[in-house]
């Protein structure tokens, strides 16, 4: 009988430890969870802190944007829109005041003249040839060969 009470006992004891040690398998396992929670706090805060920064940054970007077309919607309004374009190779597409573009305009003006008097003096003088003149050939009647 003291053999039973004896295996009777270390049976016991082995279960009293397995239980023991699944209570520390608890509560190690608890500590794990409790640890993998802080650490998914701390993600979740740096989470929302780096969205923040970068909500902050692009409102910065979006009012540094609004206000450059601001600007340049106001010089282009302020500026005097009775100019012309400046012609020719080298004008890089500026643009010419009323002021400068006056004595421009002038020189065109005096140019185009010209030519309509050459024109009609060219005119005249093809209305003045008589039929002779226009059948007699214009180079001499030698041999060009």
């Amino acid at each position: 009988m003291r053999v039973l009470i004896a295996l009777a006992l270390i049976v016991a004891s082995m279960f009293a430890l397995a239980s023991i040690s699944q209570s520390y398998a608890a509560a190690r396992q608890a500590q794990a969870a409790i640890e993998a929670s802080r650490a998914a706090q701390i993600a979740s805060a740096g989470n929302a802190v780096s969205t923040a920064v970068i909500l902050v940054l692009v409102i910065v970007v979006v009012a540094l944007a609004a206000t450059v077309a601001y600007l340049l919607w106001r010089q282009r309004q302020s500026r005097p829109q009775q100019t012309q374009w400046i012609s020719g190779p080298n004008a890089r597409w500026g643009r010419l005041d009323q002021a400068q573009s006056a004595p421009l305009e002038a020189m065109q003006t005096l140019l185009m003249l010209q030519m309509m008097q050459q024109m009609q003096q060219m005119q005249m003088q093809m209305q003045q040839k008589t039929p002779q003149e226009e059948q007699t050939p214009l180079l001499p009647d030698e041999d060009w060969t």
